[in-house]
């Protein structure tokens, strides 16, 4: 190795050198001279002493110069020497260096191949008609391919969740349509019924008023038997003939029995408004639990979908901690699959001019 040592600074290379520029100083400093009261020899001294400390001043900076120029000189020279003989190697480096990643990446897809069959399996019990080539997969490492799993599986369970409700959405309005359409038909069948009612009681009317009944309010009255206008509407005509035609005594039986009958249609419709009501719960109780399990199987999706993300979080720390990652002296080269950690070994510090 050749010796650089008489690169080292001397002081030599000065003049005047620092005892005689303290010589100069201290001579200098005895001129002391008041502006008011100089003379013309004062003034001539002070000119004078203040040319020689420029000369000696400017002397000292071109000198200066010289010998940085001097040095700049060398550091360029040893660049560009530098350069050139890196220049011979630095290809075959870089060669080796592609050659030595093309092996790890070339190991890396063989060992994903291993495992590929299994995790294609995996994506299959999805269910949601992805397909992806075999390269994209190879390119996976295992926290990208748990990721990527998750990712697809939270789509499908958020597709599945849309069509459920859009389902939902349908049958629940079919449902209402039908049940218009049923409530419309019950309001016809109604004011059919009504309508037939009401010319039932007319003619009965007319039959009772022939037969000698006689009007008072809302009832009928024919020797001491009193039959309200509800009543002859809502019996048939054998009961209502019966009404007219029987003593007072079966006619109050039959208002009885009429009132029993309404009591008991009144119990079924309270029943079947309350089988209705259970129904509805039912629906209301199994609408809820479909969708707790939903939120359920959404919340197991994000939670799988966190702990992934965490656990490629902790396994590139530890990549990072295991490789003794400084942020100060080291570089990470992001790539699509793979992250490079480059080191800097040593830097050099250039003479400053």
């Amino acid at each position: 190795m050749s010796d650089i040592s008489n690169l080292e600074f001397s002081p030599a290379v000065f003049d005047p050198n620092k005892e005689q520029l303290h010589a100069i100083a201290a001579e200098v400093a005895q001129i002391t001279a008041d502006p008011a009261k100089m003379t013309k020899e004062d003034f001539e001294l002070v000119n004078a002493t203040k040319n020689k400390l420029v000369k000696a001043r400017t002397a000292i900076q071109k000198r200066g110069k010289e010998v940085r120029e001097q040095a700049v000189k060398f550091q360029r020279d040893v660049i560009a020497y530098e350069k050139d003989l890196i220049a011979i190697i630095e290809p075959e480096e870089q060669r080796l260096k592609e050659i030595e990643a093309a092996a790890k990446e070339y190991a890396m897809q063989e060992e994903r191949k291993k495992t590929l069959p299994e995790f294609r399996a995996k994506l299959d019990t999805i269910g949601d008609g992805v397909e992806v080539d075999d390269a994209f997969l190879l390119s996976l490492d295992p926290n990208g391919r748990d990721a990527y799993y998750n990712e697809r599986l939270g789509a499908k369970l958020e597709a599945d969740r849309v069509a459920a409700d859009a389902k939902r959405a349908e049958e629940d309005a079919a449902r209402a349509a039908e049940d218009k359409r049923l409530q419309d038909e019950r309001e016809k069948i109604e004011a059919e019924k009504r309508l037939a009612a009401e010319r039932s009681h007319n003619l009965r009317v007319q039959r009772m008023l022939a037969i000698g009944f006689r009007k008072v309010g809302s009832a009928f009255q024919y020797d001491q038997i009193s039959v309200l206008e509800a009543e002859i509407v809502g019996i048939d005509d054998e009961a209502f003939n019966k009404l007219v035609d029987e003593s007072s005594d079966a006619i109050q039986k039959l208002a009885s029995e009429l009132r029993a009958r309404e009591e008991e249609k009144r119990q079924e419709e309270i029943k079947q408004a309350q089988e209705a009501a259970k129904e509805e719960e039912r629906k209301r109780l199994e609408k809820e639990e479909a969708e707790r399990k939903e939120a359920a199987e959404r919340e197991a999706a994000q939670k799988a979908a966190e702990e992934a993300e965490r656990s490629r979080a902790e396994a590139y720390q530890k990549w990072l901690a295991d490789n003794s990652y400084n942020p100060e002296t080291d570089y990470i080269g992001k790539g699509e699959a793979v992250d490079v950690l480059y080191r800097k070994v040593s830097a050099y510090q250039h003479p400053t001019a």
